[in-house]
């Protein structure tokens, strides 16, 4: 009939894209579900990402997040090169103390660790939990023990009174059984 027919295109294999996409949401989903804090500051101490534990702990929208210098808040101690300096050691771990959204002081136990972005700007990535379930449980132990000692004691002394006398008693009797 005279028609033309063919088609004409090109095919890119984009498996490579749609997997990096997926690990990307992935890990994206995780971050935002945990309840630790994770943070990531750049090197002008600027916050770059917050997961929602984070932003509900700093009291931040996600908008709020972008370009907002929180690290002094977070780690007031760590000043000068600390981004990159963080690139070539093995980060630092530890307790540090810093106020919720309330003005509470809250322990939480902090990962810090540096890396060099695509765009060789170096990064700082944070990851806390909040300590303060755990302190209050050291701290009821602590209570426990002490009163452990305490109930030990009392009852020790207790009994010590009257094995006492039973004690001299029973001598008397051993050594003059026969009057």
């Amino acid at each position: 009939d005279g028609t033309v027919r063919y088609y004409e295109g090109v095919l890119i294999d984009i498996t490579a894209e749609v997997s990096a996409s997926l690990s990307s949401s992935i890990l994206s989903g995780v971050l935002e579900s945990t309840t630790d804090l994770v943070v990531v500051f750049d090197d002008t101490e600027r916050l770059r990402y917050a997961n929602g534990a984070a932003r509900s702990f700093l009291g931040l929208s996600k908008e709020d997040v972008q370009g907002r210098p929180h690290f002094s808040r977070l780690f007031p101690s760590i000043d000068g090169a600390w981004a990159r300096s963080l690139l070539t050691s093995r980060g630092w771990s530890g307790e540090v103390t810093i106020e919720d959204t309330r003005g509470r002081p809250t322990p939480l136990w902090a990962v810090v660790t540096g890396h060099e972005g695509r765009d060789g700007q170096a990064y700082v990535a944070t990851i806390a939990r909040d300590l303060t379930q755990v302190k209050e449980t050291q701290r009821r132990l602590e209570e426990l023990i002490t009163a452990k000692d305490v109930f030990v004691a009392t009852v020790s002394h207790e009994l010590r009174n009257p094995l006492t006398g039973i004690v001299g008693l029973a001598e008397e009797l051993r050594d003059s059984y026969q009057e």
